[in-house]
């Protein structure tokens, strides 16, 4: 019975000896990557958000600043990467190059946020973005990526904010986004996207999207009633469009809680 006993301890112990190498295994691999992006963005000039910065506590009504999980000298010994995670990428106005992002796209799988805006990134650069299945947040603003970039867009399912203010983007490129249904922002201000494109990506997001910026794009009245019961929006901008009077009217009788920007 003891000899049982022991093998039967025996077998335990080896069975969370193999989960313990296995999980160390696989957090080798991931920490691996994240170096070698880390040099990415070292080059770049930029640095990365990690996911203890990104879920910052809050502690009566104050951010409360904390550091990597872990005890510090546990993160000396074998590495502070094991207890944080490239979950953000701030790199706007840098010198980012497409080749880079691509990289950057197949290293880090956790990545939530990602701000392109104000560089000379192009459809090519973008286009693994949709193997990030955590992305949230993505903001190309000012930008020379247009149509051929929004099919990997498209692809980014669990997306809930993009920019594309001042790009090239046109309605046939928004056509790919039409199943964007987690989407809740969405600025399209200063582009050539018509009524008819942004009703194609209000199609899948009629119960999530509050923020929609249309402001200096050739948006008509046509709109107007696509806009009725989409009672999540709170923001709509529609300056400098060519909504009328009377489209103003019915946007603003059919959503009295929604802010409209005229």
């Amino acid at each position: 019975m003891r000899r049982r006993t022991i093998r039967y301890s025996l077998k335990s112990l080896l069975i969370v000896f193999t989960v313990v190498a296995v999980y160390f295994g696989i957090e080798a691999n991931r920490v691996a990557k994240q170096q070698a992006a880390l040099a990415i963005l070292e080059k770049a000039g930029v640095s990365p958000i990690y996911d203890y910065e990104f879920f910052r506590k809050v502690k009566k009504g104050r951010i409360v600043d904390v550091g990597p999980w872990g005890p510090v000298w546990l993160h000396s010994l074998i590495g502070a990467d094991y207890f944080r995670t490239i979950v953000g990428l701030n790199l706007a106005g840098s010198e980012i190059s497409d080749e880079e992002v691509i990289q950057l796209s197949s290293l880090l799988h956790k990545v939530r946020y990602i701000n392109l805006r104000e560089t000379n990134i192009s459809n090519k650069g973008i286009g693994q973005l949709w193997k990030l299945t955590n992305l949230e947040e993505l903001r190309l603003s000012s930008t020379e990526i247009g149509d051929d970039g929004m099919a990997s867009i498209g692809r980014c399912s669990s997306l809930n904010t993009l920019g594309l203010a001042d790009t090239p983007v046109t309605d046939s490129g928004l056509l790919h986004l039409k199943k964007l249904s987690k989407l809740q922002t969405i600025h399209l201000s200063y582009t050539s996207v018509t009524a008819e494109g942004v009703i194609q990506v209000l199609k899948s997001s009629r119960d999530t999207l509050k923020w929609l910026n249309v402001k200096h794009t050739l948006v008509d009245d046509s709109i107007a009633q696509h806009l009725q019961g989409m009672d999540t929006l709170e923001l709509i901008n529609i300056e400098e469009t060519k909504v009328t009077a009377e489209g103003y009217r019915i946007i603003q009788e059919s959503l009295p809680d929604c802010s409209i920007g005229r």
